[in-house]
């Protein structure tokens, strides 16, 4: 598995095809490993543009879109993802994260509505994904949103 800087270039240097589908999907999950999403986004883009279906490039593209701070575009990506693959532990902890980041900007009356319409849209049990959302608000200080997305 390639995980360095230096690994990366090794693989550039082996004549990385920039149209080869492996190739954008290797680079950009090494370049996530090493924490450039930035670097990494236009790889996956370019991947799930191919091949939407693919699963493991759109779990490290919600990651990549968290990392990014693009955090209703994770969500909306997360939602898309459980949709088909509900299994995906990670990405559900990754989509309760944005979504308490979104929740954050939305007048706090109004959070609990914003979350159970998202999680509505996807199908998501509420009830396996509020309390993260809840735990991940008290994490940022924001206790308000935290109990008004607990219903409390």
């Amino acid at each position: 598995v390639v995980q360095t800087t230096d690994d990366l270039a090794t693989l550039e240097a082996l004549g990385f095809d920039a149209e080869h589908f492996n190739a954008r999907w290797v680079r950009g999950a090494v370049l996530c490993e090493l924490d450039r999403f930035g670097d990494a986004r236009p790889d996956l883009e370019w991947v799930l543009v191919r091949d939407p279906g693919k699963v493991e490039v759109r779990r490290l593209y919600v990651t990549c879109l968290f990392e990014l701070g693009e955090h209703q575009r994770c969500a909306e990506q997360a939602i898309s993802l459980l949709k088909s693959s509900p299994r995906e532990g990670a990405v559900q902890r990754t989509m309760a994260r944005a979504l308490a980041r979104v929740a954050r900007e939305r007048p706090s009356d109004r959070a609990r509505a914003f979350v159970l319409g998202a999680l509505k849209q996807g199908a998501i049990d509420p009830a396996a994904v509020v309390p993260v959302v809840a735990a991940e608000l008290r994490k940022l200080g924001d206790l308000e949103r935290a109990r008004v997305v607990e219903g409390k």
